[in-house]
């Protein structure tokens, strides 16, 4: 057996009017707002979306997106450079020194993050400070030590990095992001 059931919508005149004449001033009124400000741009030109060049980043000046040249220095831009730790034990050793391959008198800025043995995906600051005694548990010793140009990190005894979780001497260790200019 079946049921019909039949719905019927019965729309009041007043009703009608009521929604027409709102959205009609709803769009009256972003119209007259938007002549009355020209300086205000909706969306973007195809010249703002076009990708910067090599040593230019993508900044908004005053309401409109512009490709800006990096940081200037007068020897030349900020460059970026990603060294591999490489192999080390930090359970064992705890001190490790890297070629930099960048003279380091051009150095700006150098992050170093380390990674966990057998999980590509949890990476510390070597820089971390412990959540509970506050101290650092690694950092760089130093920089281009007697004219030769080498990076060397240092973990702190007994810190968060000796332990068996970096013990594994088989993969890379992490990453050096060095900031430099030319």
């Amino acid at each position: 057996m079946e049921k019909k059931i039949n719905i019927e919508i019965i729309f009041n005149k007043r009703i009608v009017y009521t929604l027409t004449t709102i959205i009609i001033l709803i769009i009256l009124g972003v119209g007259v707002y938007a002549w009355a400000n020209p300086s205000i741009k909706v969306g973007h030109s195809f010249i703002e979306l076009e990708p910067c060049s090599e040593n230019q980043i993508l900044q908004i000046q005053n309401g409109t997106w512009k490709c800006i040249n990096l940081i200037g220095y007068e020897l030349g831009f900020l460059k970026f450079k990603i060294i591999e730790i490489g192999s080390w034990n930090m359970d064992a050793y705890e001190q490790k020194d890297i070629d930099l391959e960048i003279v380091s008198k051009k150095i700006r800025s150098i992050s170093i993050m380390i990674r966990e043995d057998d999980k590509e995906w949890r990476i510390y600051d070597l820089n971390k400070v412990d959540g509970f005694s506050k101290e650092v548990n690694g950092g760089i010793s130093s920089i281009g030590t007697m004219g030769q140009e080498i990076i060397l990190l240092t973990r702190t005894r007994d810190g968060f990095f000796d332990q068996t979780l970096f013990d594994d001497s088989s993969i890379n260790r992490g990453w050096i992001t060095i900031g430099y200019i030319e």
